[in-house]
């Protein structure tokens, strides 16, 4: 039994017990536990304690009535469920039947293990228990949408849902300062009983003599992908006027948490993620003296960080060999040619079988869109980007806490986007993007109907 299979199972009953609304607070404080699984299946590896908590919200709606309706229409045409249905039903087809039919037609790069280490190789197409396992997280990470979409609609919540965003953000947080403080006291396995998935665990990794940072994950690259969410999040709060100071002090934690990953990508990601949000809000953050000057306070910052930086590198030994890791050798590595390879790989895939990819998880690549292209195909792409615009564009024209949390949490999925664009390998976006994606269409579409209410009603 793995040490983190009890903590499981008192999850488990506590979501069947709490049920799907009040449990949204107990799933999100599973998202910072990305290395953790809740038991392992022999060779087919573990089940991931995140997936083991989005069985249990299923299970909790046994017995609650009036639910079910509401989750089928999330997936009715004119909402956001339509279309990543269609995707599911799709990529199904696609892992069961596409590796079989062009077997050997195309090369992929897939992870091969060794006795010591994995290694990316190309190989011949063909089918594998691991398109299987690619499509089954899928499916297990995107129900969950389809879940919270509906449940939070009937029962709009958003309190609910910021409470679970406090919660996730203060145990990534502890998560955090836990891994740097275990190596900097001498006690660099502390937190090796929490990360029991049967993967590769790259939590160990240092640049320039500094401890990259890895908390519940079990890389600095998972790392950030998850900060860059709740980055978003609290971010777009900051303009919430009535909540205060402390969704800034969240926000400026999870911008030094991002620096502190030391990973090129998020760096990027970060930068890229920052001018669309001031592009977009710009407007918005004129008529809001709070968030303008924190806003303007943060722009001001980065030419004092970049000219910092500038001076440290030419002035400290130390300082400049771990810019040079992060940023220079970074784009001329070998590592780098590599990445590209993927994805030129995967263009070819594309072409190879003339539109439809490989299959779900058959190959991968080195960045969102290209891994969708080589294993979903043309018309698997286009399903989930028509999703992720459903999601992301979808209007809002109130200011009520509904609405807010949901433009926060449709704030916090752009970030993930942005982030998996430049990273992610397979074209799953995880469960965390779900979960906020669930959430916010869910609450934008109670606010909106909130409006509609008010508008019918007899003066």
């Amino acid at each position: 039994m793995l040490t983190t299979t009890p903590i499981a199972l008192v999850l488990f009953a506590a979501i069947l017990f709490a049920g799907p609304v009040r449990g949204v607070v107990l799933l999100a404080a599973v998202m910072p536990f990305g290395s953790s699984a809740a038991f392992a299946l022999g060779q087919a590896g573990t089940v991931s304690l995140l997936d083991f908590a989005i069985l249990a919200m299923w299970l909790s709606l046994i017995g609650r009535t009036g639910f079910t309706a509401a989750i089928v229409q999330s997936a009715r045409p004119h909402q956001a469920g339509f279309p990543l249905l269609l995707l599911i039903i799709l990529a199904g087809l696609g892992a069961l039947f596409l590796p079989q039919i062009l077997s050997h037609r195309t090369d992929v790069f897939v992870t091969v293990q060794m006795r010591d280490y994995a290694t990316i190789a190309l190989r011949p197409l063909e089918p594998t228990s691991t398109i299987t396992i690619q499509f089954l997280r899928f499916m297990v990470a995107s129900s969950i949408f389809f879940l919270l979409a509906g449940v939070f609609a009937r029962k709009p919540r958003a309190d609910l849902a910021l409470k679970a965003m406090i919660t996730a953000t203060s145990l990534h947080i502890v998560l955090s300062v836990a891994d740097i403080a275990s190596y900097a006291l001498g006690f660099p396995d502390l937190l090796d009983s929490i990360r029991t998935m049967r993967a590769a665990m790259l939590d160990n990794q240092y640049l320039g003599g500094i401890k990259r940072v890895s908390g519940g994950f079990p890389e600095p690259s998972a790392y950030a992908y998850f900060t860059m969410a709740l980055f978003g999040f609290w971010l777009r709060m900051t303009m919430v006027k009535s909540l205060g100071v402390w969704p800034k002090l969240f926000a400026i934690a999870m911008f030094f948490l991002l620096i502190r990953s030391t990973s090129s990508a998020a760096y990027l990601g970060l930068t890229l993620f920052s001018v669309a949000f001031v592009a977009v809000h710009l407007k918005t953050i004129s008529h809001l003296k709070p968030a303008a000057r924190l806003i303007l306070l943060s722009a001001a910052f980065l030419p004092v960080m970049a000219g910092a930086s500038v001076a440290l590198y030419s002035l400290n030994a130390e300082v400049a060999h771990v810019i040079d890791a992060v940023l220079i050798d970074k784009v001329s590595s070998d590592s780098a040619t590599e990445r590209m390879s993927w994805n030129n790989q995967a263009l070819t895939n594309l072409k190879d079988t003339i539109g439809l990819g490989t299959g779900m998880g058959a190959g991968r690549a080195s960045g969102w869109f290209f891994a969708c292209l080589g294993g979903l195909g043309i018309a698997g792409t286009a399903l989930y980007l028509w999703f992720v615009a459903r999601v992301i564009f979808a209007r809002q024209v109130t200011d009520t806490l509904n609405t807010n949390v949901s433009a926060a949490l449709k704030t916090g999925c752009a970030a993930l986007i942005i982030q998996a664009a430049l990273t992610k390998p397979y074209p799953n976006l995880e469960a965390v993007f779900f979960i906020l994606a669930g959430l916010a269409m869910a609450l934008g579409r109670a606010g909106s109907q909130h409006v509609a209410a008010e508008v019918r009603r007899p003066a």
